[in-house]
């Protein structure tokens, strides 16, 4: 398995953490909303062996420190700039980008925004849910999730939205690509520590985001959009349903349900691999 070189790269408000492994060409894997790198190492140490593959902490997220108060409206652009200056330090050029849930969200943004720095962009089920027809309820959701953290807490918040996104169940990768125990456990301990900042500002925020489809669509021959075979139903997939019409591209099966490079790495990294070959 390959392992990373890390490093920092001061931003703006903060301070942010990265990963690199393997050689090739660029692949950049955004983080979900939990904001850490972690969860895509065997995933990363797979694509290693063809790609040289980076990926990061998000801002105010594990290792990647935000110093002041953060600006819930400018985000989604903070979160843009983050990127444009992480390819422009480790890259120096444009890259294959994938992201998932939160991820995705900012890999839309990116593609409609800064078009030059992506080569192929890999969307696998963006929580955009203003896209859909019944937006109105779906973001009423989100709001009703803040509003029980605010009310009641943290705990009845999570297990509210976890039944909604289908993630009540196993979400583990296999054993034979789960890190030795010292570093799982520093892992799940950043994710924890993690939640509230994450409920605090991605919960609300990036629902309500509205893609610029005009934009997407001029480049929509770079866009691969993803739904987990075991998550159809749930709204990430059903999203991406929705932009597929409205871009005019396919929607591609991949392993796994929401979490699928999580708890299917292998085979996750092996269609990745695929679509990269065939569309990169």
């Amino acid at each position: 398995m390959n392992r990373p070189v890390t490093g920092f790269l001061d931003r703006p408000g903060g301070r942010l953490y990265h990963e690199v492994c393997g050689s090739g060409p660029p692949l950049l894997l955004i983080p979900t909303g939990n904001g850490d790198a972690g969860p895509y190492r065997p995933v990363a140490g797979l694509l290693g062996n063809r790609y040289t593959v980076i990926t990061y902490d998000r801002l105010g997220f594990s290792r990647s420190s935000v110093d002041g108060p953060v600006d819930d409206d400018q985000r989604l652009d903070g979160e843009v700039d983050d990127v444009r200056a992480l390819l422009d330090h480790l890259v120096g050029g444009p890259a294959h980008v994938f992201g998932t849930c939160t991820g995705a969200t900012i890999a839309l943004a990116l593609l409609a925004r800064l078009p030059d720095r992506v080569r192929l962009l890999f969307v696998h089920e963006p929580p955009v849910v203003s896209v859909l027809p019944e937006a109105a309820e779906e973001i009423a959701f989100h709001e009703a999730v803040y509003a029980t953290y605010r009310q009641q807490g943290l705990a009845p918040a999570l297990a509210m939205f976890k039944g909604y996104l289908g993630a009540d169940g196993g979400n583990r990768p296999p054993e034979a690509f789960q890190p030795p125990p010292q570093e799982l456990r520093a892992m799940l301990t950043r994710i924890r520590d993690n939640q509230r900042f994450w409920m605090e500002h991605d919960m609300r925020t990036f629902p309500a985001f509205v893609p610029d489809v005009e934009a997407l669509r001029t480049v929509a021959d770079r866009v691969v959009l993803l739904g987990g075979e075991d998550s159809r139903h749930l709204a990430g997939a059903r999203v991406n349903v929705v932009l597929a019409e409205r871009l005019g591209v396919e929607l591609v099966d991949v392993p796994g349900g929401h979490l699928g490079h999580v708890t299917h790495p292998r085979e996750f990294s092996e269609r990745l691999a695929v679509l990269l070959e065939q569309r990169g």
